[in-house]
């Protein structure tokens, strides 16, 4: 007993209680799922840039300026030009999410609305690249303006690197941007962690977005018809 004191009296070993807390759900996902959306939503931006771009082939086939002489008006133009580049957009998607969950084997959760998601952000991009094109004065300025603008989206919304990868502070930059916050809601989407409220916040943002993106294009159109 004289000897086991020191050790029993009090005892050497205490018993501390800790609570664990709870792992960000970003931090458990596999490397195909931090780089495969990023690599999704890049292929689509890319691909409004270029669609964009068919106004000035539309300017110069002198397709613009028999319309405005015709019943028709600039406005059905532009909805029915705008309509057939999102079923592009809604095809690439689904063609990639396909990719992904029957080639790599990624677990997609929700693939559908994910498409439709993606579809979404995309054509909100779209008639961004649309006002820029029109706002420029050659297409090849248009080609050029759009791509200043979308290299650097598209490096800080986590499409060239994932947000996981980056610096804490650069990530949070990235996801203040329109693509970047659009990839953290699609990212939720497929790993089944989607929260309904944000996803309504996210899409009432982007969808006043893009109304006001219409309009400044419905209001450009006519002038760019014109070339002026």
């Amino acid at each position: 007993i004289d000897r086991a004191s020191p050790y029993l009296f009090p005892p050497v070993i205490t018993v501390e209680t800790v609570i664990a807390e709870e792992d960000d759900p970003d931090e458990n996902l596999g490397f195909g799922m931090i780089f495969f959306p990023g690599m999704l939503f890049m292929a689509v931006l890319f691909t409004g840039q270029n669609l964009s771009a068919d106004l000035w082939q539309e300017r110069a086939s002198g397709t613009l300026r028999r319309i405005i002489g015709t019943p028709q008006t600039l406005w059905d133009f532009l909805f029915g030009k705008l309509a057939a580049h999102a079923l592009s957009l809604l095809v690439i998607s689904l063609a990639g999410l396909a990719l992904g969950r029957w080639v790599f084997r990624l677990p997609l959760e929700n693939l559908l609305l994910g498409a439709v998601w993606t579809t979404f952000a995309g054509f909100v991009m779209l008639l961004l690249f649309t006002l820029l094109q029109q706002l420029s004065t050659s297409q090849r300025g248009g080609n050029l303006l759009t791509t200043v603008i979308l290299f650097p989206l598209i490096m800080l919304g986590g499409s060239f690197f994932p947000f996981e990868v980056m610096p804490d502070w650069l990530a949070v930059v990235g996801k203040l941007t329109p693509n970047g916050w659009s990839l953290v809601q699609l990212k939720a989407i497929l790993t089944g962690n989607l929260e309904a409220a944000r996803l309504g916040f996210t899409t009432l943002l982007l969808a006043g977005t893009g109304a006001l993106l219409v309009g400044a294009n419905l209001i450009r159109l006519r002038s760019f018809a014109r070339g002026v």
